[in-house]
């Protein structure tokens, strides 16, 4: 398919019919990559798709002994 590029303000840009951006998916936004000299339109990704394998992969492991410690310490112990 060959799109006109067109002038919109100062800028230029193209239009895309509605059924092609229907068919990809597509709503209110892209995420748009330029390799090797094309643009390329793909949806937008989860925002935090992946974080939580990412956390478990860097987290330390916690040393749970640490929770166990005694909390029976009154305010007057401390030093303010």
């Amino acid at each position: 398919m060959r799109i006109d590029i067109i002038t919109i303000g100062h800028s230029q840009g193209i239009r895309l019919p509605k059924s092609l951006l229907t068919h990809c998916g597509f709503h209110k936004s892209v995420e748009l990559e330029i390799k090797n000299g094309e643009m390329i339109l793909r949806k937008p990704l989860h925002p935090r798709m992946g974080w939580k394998d990412a956390f478990a992969a860097e987290s330390p492991v916690i040393d749970q002994d640490w929770l166990r410690v005694s909390s029976n310490h009154s305010d007057e112990e401390w030093v303010w």
